[in-house]
């Protein structure tokens, strides 16, 4: 059976049983996608170190960014608690680095508690300007 085989392919592995082999075609690829490859891995991390360079020149823009955000997120949060169960809707004003909350509820707690049992409410004001 091997000698069914054309000279010039490349014999890779064999055993009692079974020989694998290659064409000149195949090898001559296989070397180029094996190069390729560690070409992609060396331009895969130099466009990393890039993005972290640029990153890094703009963190502080984007930390600030993500603190908006997370601001944003926690007052439209109160907002969807209170259009489900019996609470005011926060008001946003704008010169005002302020949260006040009056007879303020855990809405989580108020829904495990139920009616049943007494859930006394707090007040809370937090501002920059007490720091």
């Amino acid at each position: 059976v091997i000698s069914s085989v054309p000279l010039d392919w490349i014999k890779v592995s064999s055993t009692k049983v079974v020989s694998r082999f290659h064409t000149p075609f195949i090898v001559e690829n296989y070397k180029m996608l094996n190069q390729l490859r560690e070409q992609l891995v060396l331009d895969c991390n130099s466009e990393w170190l890039c993005f972290l360079d640029h990153f890094n020149e703009h963190y502080h823009a984007l930390s600030r960014a993500v603190g908006h955000l997370a601001t944003v997120d926690c007052v439209f949060s109160l907002a969807e608690a209170a259009k489900q169960g019996d609470y005011c809707r926060p008001v946003i004003i704008d010169e005002k680095s302020e949260i006040m909350i009056k007879n303020g509820k855990h809405p989580v707690i108020d829904v495990l508690l139920g009616e049943q049992q007494q859930y006394v409410p707090n007040d809370t004001f937090l501002s920059v300007s007490n720091f």
